[in-house]
């Protein structure tokens, strides 16, 4: 099995052109922004506890991973790594979670290495997630197209990163989710993020049963999810915002085919 240290390699063909910089920032009230979306990367009441109450909650997290040999999370907008290192903490908090959670990120404005003294900075901590976040920034990879798998914990918790377009990350993965964080800038200035052929792809990559959340309830997100067969409502929303998203794809939440793709995923991570 390999370790977080030596473990970085690409599971897609990887290509050699980077992309476009978010233009990380600190505005005046200490909180980390995007100069390119004009927009901040989490709710400015609390990024952490955002991530608590809206998608670990919208995804029926942890409950909906008990007992399951194999769960995989799928968030469209890795951002900062805030989501997952929430949601990893939670895994390895959870005495009902002894499989391998697989972490999958999709991310197409990724920071730069150089940007994460500044986060470190902005979203301090000594706790699980700190430990976490430091990993992340330790191994965190060029910004150029393609995917990166590490073992955040050795045989427990796997990422994997892909930085590319999000629908050519979703045509390029292979996998099957059984929770999606729908987590991009406002869908006014990131429109990709949240329009109908990304949708459509997501359909295609749901495990059934499959869980999604999102700080966003539009009703014309809420209709596009529906016209695409996804259960899809609003629910109370995280301190100041009103509404959250919470959506279902149809069928049973657990079935074979998760054990299979676990061993199937050891394999590859060896």
């Amino acid at each position: 099995m390999s370790d977080p240290a030596s473990t970085d390699h690409a599971t897609l063909p990887a290509r050699t052109d980077e992309l476009p910089d978010p233009l990380l920032f600190l505005d005046d009230d200490g909180h980390l922004c995007s100069r390119r979306f004009n927009d901040s990367y989490a709710s400015r009441d609390g990024a952490r506890a955002q991530a608590r109450a809206v998608y670990l909650t919208g995804c029926d997290l942890p409950s909906a991973w008990a007992g399951r040999a194999h769960f995989t999370v799928l968030e469209l907008g890795f951002g900062l790594g805030i989501n997952c290192c929430e949601t990893v903490a939670a895994w390895l908090d959870d005495p009902a979670a002894t499989g391998v959670l697989d972490y999958v990120g999709i991310e197409g404005f990724p920071v730069r290495r150089q940007d994460w003294p500044l986060i470190r900075e902005a979203l301090p901590g000594a706790d699980r997630v700190g430990v976490l976040q430091a990993q992340l920034a330790m191994h965190w990879p060029d910004a150029r197209r393609g995917s990166r798998t590490l073992w955040l914990v050795p045989e427990r918790v796997r990422l994997t990163l892909i930085f590319d377009t999000v629908q050519a990350a979703l045509d390029g993965w292979t996998g099957a989710a059984d929770a999606v964080y729908l987590d991009g800038f406002n869908p006014a200035v990131n429109p990709d993020m949240f329009d109908t052929g990304t949708l459509a792809r997501l359909c295609r990559r749901l495990r059934p049963g499959a869980r999604l959340a999102s700080y966003s309830a539009a009703g014309w997100l809420r209709r596009q999810l529906r016209e695409l067969g996804i259960e899809a409502r609003r629910r109370p929303g995280f301190a100041s915002k009103w509404h959250r998203l919470e959506a279902r794809w149809p069928g049973s939440g657990h079935d074979g085919g998760a054990d299979q793709e676990a061993g199937v995923a050891d394999k590859a991570g060896q």
